[in-house]
């Protein structure tokens, strides 16, 4: 008897085993099919860069010499079109494949669970964690400041999942007519508007395009008047807010660029990095509006924020300091010479300061500070 349990006990070990062999090799057969997508993606992008040369190239010809019909250079924008929607695919492809194996992982940290599919750095992949975790999250966004919506954080929630939809703007008509031609518009539910977006009208756009109440997404990038955009906002109550932030400011200063109708970075300080708020600035803000904040991405641009009230147990909140992520970008104009140069983040931060800020009222921003603390570490 015993000598009969002890065989069973070791055939068993030896199918576990064979099984562990399978698992390990789906799971190598998945990276590597991961790793093929993504060659074949930057492979694409390589091509679509030479391709859209050549077209600036035809169409450069075509105005300076009238030698070429009107039908040749429709049929090059016809190419250009087909291949940004072969690039579509090969892109969602390889996110389907992220998202499905951070989703069977588990147990990630925040900032493991990011990957890249449209977004500048990793939202798409925080975007589609937070996703899973909030139940019962409305399908409805609203992002603005998306340029040609070819680099956006909402475009692959879009694209992947055809239950949401959404209303981006840009204060660019020729890059709203690039997302009229875009089959993300052409194919899904997405509205997309021309307008510059201010505090005093961002309301009215909202709800004349009929986005009100409670809504999953809601994502800010302007370069500038962020802060005061989301402060203005009633029309929509978004269980999620991705919002930039200025990381040049530190983690440790409340402060936001005065409120200008007409902000331009580029025309507000020669330097170009003057403009928006700092994280500490905005996490006091969003504590005012019913908001925990719970990360950055690790490019150091985006803050997120999820309404309390919809916070689950598996998304931790987090205080400014533990979620501060610096970036490190040298985009820094030198305001003597007018030439990009490297500046330290000290270097960048004390410039900054020696501009014109509003300081978050202090009273504002240990109140925020305190009720954070109290969240994360009191009883939710």
């Amino acid at each position: 008897m015993m000598f009969d349990r002890l065989r069973n006990g070791f055939s068993r070990l030896r199918a576990l085993g064979v099984r562990a062999e399978r698992a390990e090799t789906s799971l190598n057969a998945i990276t590597e099919e991961l790793r093929s997508l993504r060659m074949l993606v930057e492979e694409m992008q390589r091509s679509q860069h030479e391709l859209r040369e050549r077209v600036e190239a035809v169409h450069g010809v075509a105005a300076n010499t009238q030698l070429l019909a009107g039908e040749t250079l429709s049929s090059v924008n016809d190419h250009r079109i087909r291949g940004l929607h072969l690039q579509d695919t090969l892109r969602l492809a390889m996110g389907r494949v992220e998202a499905r194996q951070t989703a069977a992982e588990g147990g990630r940290t925040w900032h493991q669970n990011e990957f890249r599919v449209y977004s500048q750095f990793g939202e798409d992949g925080l975007l589609q964690f937070l996703c899973r975790e909030i139940a019962d999250l409305p399908h409805r966004f609203v992002e603005f400041g998306v340029e040609d919506y070819q680099e956006a954080n909402t475009r692959f929630l879009l694209l992947q999942d055809r239950s949401w939809s959404g209303l981006v703007m840009d204060g660019s008509g020729d890059n709203v007519g690039a997302i009229l031609r875009d089959s993300a518009y052409q194919r899904h539910d997405l509205q997309a508007v021309t307008a510059w977006i201010s505090r005093d009208n961002i309301d009215r756009l909202l709800m004349d395009h009929c986005f009100t109440g409670e809504i999953g997404l809601l994502s800010i990038d302007v370069d500038g008047n962020d802060y005061w955009i989301w402060d203005a906002i009633t029309a929509v109550d978004p269980v999620v807010v991705v919002i930039e932030y200025n990381y040049r400011f530190g983690p440790d200063t409340a402060v936001v660029v005065p409120y200008q109708a007409d902000f331009d970075k580029t025309k507000a300080h020669p330097s170009a990095i003057y403009y928006g708020a700092s994280l500490r600035a905005l996490v006091a803000l969003g504590c005012r509006k019913g908001y925990a904040f719970v990360g950055c991405s690790q490019g150091g641009v985006n803050a997120f924020f999820v309404r309390r009230d919809r916070l689950p147990e598996s998304i931790a909140e987090v205080t400014v300091a533990e979620g501060y992520v610096a970036g490190a970008h040298a985009e820094m104009v030198d305001p003597a010479t007018g030439t990009p140069v490297k500046a330290s983040l000290e270097e960048q931060r004390n410039l900054l300061l020696t501009l014109p800020l509003v300081a978050i009222e202090e009273q504002e921003a240990i109140a925020a500070h305190a009720e954070t603390q109290r969240q994360i570490h009191g009883t939710r």
